[in-house]
């Protein structure tokens, strides 16, 4: 994290190109600037990044990284930013930077988050607290990286000034030739600057036209000035070509090469819409369109690398398809999943190979479907702020299985669909999307897969359902009142006992769904406790050598009215 700034005409570059100020930019490059060059004084983009840290091997955790626009080139800061110029000036910019040499495939260093809420497999344990250390202590890095910068600004402008004979404390007026002045936010970063990191951060790398692709921005430019000569099968460091990052994008596959997310967000925070990427006829953003509002007619993304011969049936190091991709629980933002749905359509005609196809960790499309649906369904949107279509999150789930997805499938870890449902706070948020999840816990059952299976820690799927708490997602929001509870405990264990779930089955350590329920402190685990009681639970749990955990559940209006 430690910065040293050594070559302000570079930073002032990065500034002017955030910032879209062409003219400042077309001067630094005229004189020389490199577009490619580092402000700091770090030998590359690969300095202090483990030779490792993308591995094949990190197949279960595939490394996501935290984002420090202070690392990027002005490239990547010009194509970043839509809304405080329009797409024509962008446009002008990145062809100026390019122009000069930009590289798009340049590489920038990145730190990357080590702990995530969401685990990889149906109920593992994560740990809230390290998790919100980490956050903490990236957030505070860069605040400190920042204020680094900008003391150095503040050194050099007086240091100019003086040069000058001028009065180094003047502010000056801004133009279009002096150095920029003014600070870039209205923080105060001096608390941070003597920061020092509370956890080891590692760091990856990642290229410029692959990170614009996934974080949605404008990259028709690019394409445009690149033409024939650029290579869409390009692979960044993780081994995930231009489609694949497309796969990722915060746009959607289906949103146009000449769109933006920004102002999809925008429209979804309830700003009006400006530009809408999706105009087509059956779009649900179309129902916030406003008068002023302009639709976006190239072509979609997937349209774009189908016509450039991209290869779809792609994998990056970690094994994972364009189907594990677009249903990756990082792609969604500010509570609004990517929309893919006509691209999804097309791979499942087109790329059928893909469909029962796992990736190194073993984990097929359908397990990260479903995952993704619960995801998606529990981020608290609200309808105010979105179109009610997206909350159809269950449609690539049911096209999944029409095109012959196996529901027998098991990930590398022995989970079954129904571990990676139960996971999924099934039932527990918005009831349109819990009703979907309920409808496909009998439907999976009714089409053969085993309630009884239990994954390599010895846990069935209703044991996962069972004990999964507000640690094992972001964002929760608790049933209102216990009677919900009760009514969701009731539907969901009856549907597994319907489907020949043995209650009276233990698990290594010998205990029955009753023991372990009574392991837990909340008010869910008084209600299914009492559920799972009225079912005979306790009368096969009486049949144990451990009913000392029974006993302590005993007192469980105790424990729910003292708020634990």
């Amino acid at each position: 994290m430690r910065l040293r700034v050594r070559d302000f005409a570079v930073l002032e570059l990065c500034q002017a190109a955030s910032k879209h100020r062409i003219a400042r930019v077309e001067a630094l490059l005229a004189s020389g600037v490199d577009p490619n060059a580092r402000f700091d004084d770090l030998d590359s983009a690969l300095s202090g990044v483990e030779e490792d840290w993308a591995s094949g091997d990190k197949n279960t955790r595939p490394p996501i990284f935290f984002e420090d626009e202070s690392e990027e080139p002005p490239l990547y800061r010009a194509t970043r930013h839509l809304g405080t110029s329009d797409k024509a000036n962008i446009t002008r910019l990145v062809n100026l930077l390019l122009e000069y040499g930009a590289d798009p495939y340049a590489l920038s260093r990145q730190r990357l988050r080590l702990h995530k809420k969401r685990s990889v497999f149906p109920g593992e344990t994560v740990d809230d607290e390290l998790e919100e250390l980490e956050e903490l202590d990236l957030f505070n890095g860069l605040f400190a990286r920042w204020g680094i910068i900008e003391e150095s600004r503040s050194s050099e402008f007086k240091r100019a000034r003086l040069e000058r004979g001028s009065n180094p404390e003047a502010y000056a007026v801004f133009d279009e030739v002096q150095f920029l002045s003014k600070p870039l936010h209205n923080n105060d970063y001096d608390i941070y600057i003597d920061y020092k990191d509370a956890l080891p951060h590692p760091y990856g790398v990642r290229s410029v036209i692959h990170s614009l692709l996934v974080a949605g921005a404008f990259v028709q430019p690019i394409f445009d000035f690149l033409g024939d000569k650029l290579d869409v099968e390009r692979r960044d460091p993780q081994g995930r070509t231009l489609f694949l990052a497309a796969c990722l994008s915060k746009l959607g596959l289906d949103g146009p090469v000449n769109g933006t997310c920004t102002t999809v967000i925008d429209a979804g925070s309830g700003e009006e819409m400006s530009d809408n990427p999706f105009p087509q006829k059956d779009s649900p953003w179309r129902e916030l369109e406003c008068p002023s509002t302009t639709r976006c007619n190239g072509p979609s993304l997937l349209e774009f690398f189908v016509s450039r011969g991209s290869n779809l049936l792609a994998v990056d190091k970690y094994g994972r398809n364009a189907f594990h991709l677009l249903f990756d629980e990082e792609n969604y933002v500010r509570e609004r999943p990517a929309i893919n749905d006509i691209a999804i359509k097309y791979l499942l005609k087109n790329c059928s190979s893909l469909i029962n196809q796992p990736d190194k960790a073993g984990i097929y499309p359908l397990h990260m479907a479903i995952r993704w649906m619960g995801i998606a369904g529990l981020s608290g949107w609200d309808l105010t702020r979105a179109p009610e279509a997206l909350y159809r999150v269950e449609i690539p789930v049911n096209e999944l299985l029409s095109a012959g997805a196996d529901p027998l499938a098991r990930d590398s870890r022995g989970n079954t669909v129904l571990h990676y449902l139960a996971a999924s706070k099934l039932g527990e948020k918005n009831h349109y999307v819990g009703n979907e999840q309920k409808r496909l816990l009998r439907f999976l059952l009714a089409h053969g897969v085993d309630p009884m299976v239990r994954n390599a820690d010895g846990r069935t799927a209703l044991e996962i359902f069972l004990t999964t708490g507000n640690d094992d997602w972001v964002d929760i929001k608790e049933l209102d009142d216990p009677e919900g509870y009760r009514v969701l405990g009731e539907e969901v264990i009856d549907t597994f006992l319907k489907a020949g779930y043995d209650i009276e089955q233990r698990n290594a350590a010998g205990q029955t769904l009753l023991h372990v329920v009574a392991t837990l402190v909340s008010e869910r685990a008084a209600v299914w406790f009492k559920v799972l009681e009225a079912r005979g639970g306790l009368t096969h749990c009486q049949k144990t050598k451990r009913p000392t955990r029974l006993l302590m559940l005993q007192n469980r209006m105790v424990i729910s009215n003292a708020g634990l």
